[in-house]
């Protein structure tokens, strides 16, 4: 009997005790839950847990304070290869996509022809900002044309090249949109006219590439091709051009200079903005319309096109921006800013133009793009001169009627800048000083329209040349697009890459 008391007893002891750290055990998990939970309460905007591959974002409010965000998306673009590599200078590199079918346009030189003029039409120099461009006395240089190559498997492979210009002059800066298989380029060239001032000339092809029609020139409100000595181009250069295309709308806009290409680039001039139409996908153009008497030779026109539900006649909407300064805030004055005006039939009637850089007095080339009742706007540097600056960012989400406050998302070493998106995604791309020797093309992403984005920038050349001119295009489907002009192999190259 004194056993099993004595056993009871001990098995009622090591339970009370088991039971007594049961419970201090719980006291201390609760004691800490609350510790945690009273952290959160009071840290919530502050204390984020965040998984090593996810990104931090910039959230861009109305005060331009920037908090950050979780996104655990992640951008996998594929290793980067030489399009054109070749001995040739290749630069420039402009691309579009639609569906399957990808296209690279860009710039490059060519041997002089033998039945080339003694002029400078043939003549080609590249400066101190490793930018080529036409002058006087230099007709041992070679001549550029314009190429174009197209891939129909999502840019996996491409055809071989076209030369669309193929003549004696300097054309340069080339320019293209695509809608289904219609395929619109644009290109600035000085080989057919007498005065060898520049002009606008325009190819398009309906097969999707394979063929092209004929030169039509901008400059001329007859619509005709292979003018020499016309009365539309007799004084100044047209230069700085940009296309935009939807379904049968093709849209050009470019600067017109009032006088000779040797100005201060500085001083507006009253260069002209100058814009035309076409509504039967390029076979002819409405006479050009005047969008601005206030520009200069830094003045760089962008223009994208929009279709609308709103209007039963199926016309789209067209928004143009423009950009009248310099980098350098302190050199700001009265009449700059980033101007913005929209169309709403076509391109037959404009807006009055309103200046969207808010308090911003940092002024640069810039691009826009819409999606939606969103319009996407970023501008940065001077690239033409190395002039760098911040990359900014501002957007609106009611079709242009108003903007938000510009936000900074790159520091003022920044270059050339584009964006481009889609339902649920926006790129912006940029040329970045990296050294005197090296400039790189770094990409931020945002997958809520622009409300956040990724806190560090991806280098997506990451190399020790120098990566510029950078071009995006970007599907529904989410497959992006990429290329750039680098020099990394010893001449001028033109490098792509796809996600």
């Amino acid at each position: 009997m004194n056993f099993f008391l004595h056993v009871s007893r001990f098995i009622l002891k090591i339970y009370c005790v088991l039971l007594l750290n049961i419970i201090l055990f719980l006291l201390i998990f609760i004691a800490i839950t609350n510790i945690f939970i009273t952290c959160l309460f009071l840290f919530n905007d502050h204390l984020i847990l965040i998984i090593q591959k996810a990104y931090a974002q910039y959230h861009l409010s109305s005060s331009n304070n920037n908090t950050t965000s979780i996104n655990d998306k992640t951008i996998n673009f594929t290793k980067s290869f030489n399009l054109t590599n070749n001995t040739e200078d290749s630069v420039y590199p402009r691309v579009a996509a639609f569906g399957n079918d990808v296209y690279v346009i860009w710039q490059e030189s060519v041997s002089p022809s033998s039945s080339s003029p003694s002029s400078a039409a043939a003549a080609a120099i590249k400066d101190d900002t490793n930018n080529i461009s036409s002058g006087n006395g230099f007709i041992n240089h070679p001549n550029y044309d314009i190429f174009i190559k197209k891939s129909s498997n999502g840019g996996v492979t491409f055809d071989k090249e076209i030369n669309l210009s193929n003549n004696s002059g300097f054309s340069e800066h080339p320019h293209l949109a695509v809608y289904g298989k219609n395929v619109y380029t644009t290109w600035i060239d000085n080989d057919t006219t007498t005065n060898n001032n520049k002009e606008i000339l325009f190819r398009k092809s309906n097969d999707g590439g394979k063929t092209f029609s004929n030169i039509i020139h901008l400059d001329d409100n007859n619509n005709r091709s292979n003018i020499n000595n016309k009365s539309e181009n007799s004084f100044g250069n047209s230069i700085n051009e940009e296309i935009s295309a939807f379904e049968n709308k093709v849209y050009v806009v470019w600067i017109k200079e009032n006088q000779s290409q040797y100005l201060n680039y500085n001083d507006n001039n009253n260069n002209k903005i100058l814009f035309r139409t076409s509504v039967d996908g390029g076979s002819t153009f409405k006479n050009i319309k005047t969008l601005s008497n206030n520009a200069s030779n830094l003045t760089y026109p962008k223009i994208t096109t929009l279709s609308t539900t709103n209007n039963d006649d199926g016309d789209g909407d067209v928004y143009i921006l423009w950009n009248i300064g310099l980098p350098d805030k302190n050199l700001y004055r009265n009449g700059d800013g980033m101007f913005f005006t929209k169309s709403n039939d076509s391109g037959d009637n404009f807006n009055d133009a309103i200046r969207i850089n808010g308090p911003i007095k940092s002024i640069g080339k810039a691009q826009l793009i819409s999606y939606k009742n969103n319009i996407h706007i970023v501008w940065s540097g001077i690239p033409d001169f190395r002039i760098g600056n911040n990359v900014f960012y501002t957007k609106s989400d009611n079709n242009g009627h108003s903007f938000t406050n510009p936000v900074s998302l790159d520091s003022n070493k920044s270059l050339a800048v584009e964006v481009t998106a889609n339902k649920d995604n926006l790129y912006i791309l940029w040329e970045k000083i990296v050294s005197e020797s090296n400039d790189d093309i770094f990409i931020k992403t945002s997958n809520n329209e622009g409300q956040y984005f990724t806190k560090d920038a991806i280098n997506l050349s990451n190399n020790h040349g120098i990566s510029e001119c950078p071009s995006i295009a970007l599907l529904d489907n989410n497959k992006a697009f990429i290329a750039w002009e680098d020099s990394t192999p010893g001449n001028h190259d033109i490098f792509f890459k796809r996600l």
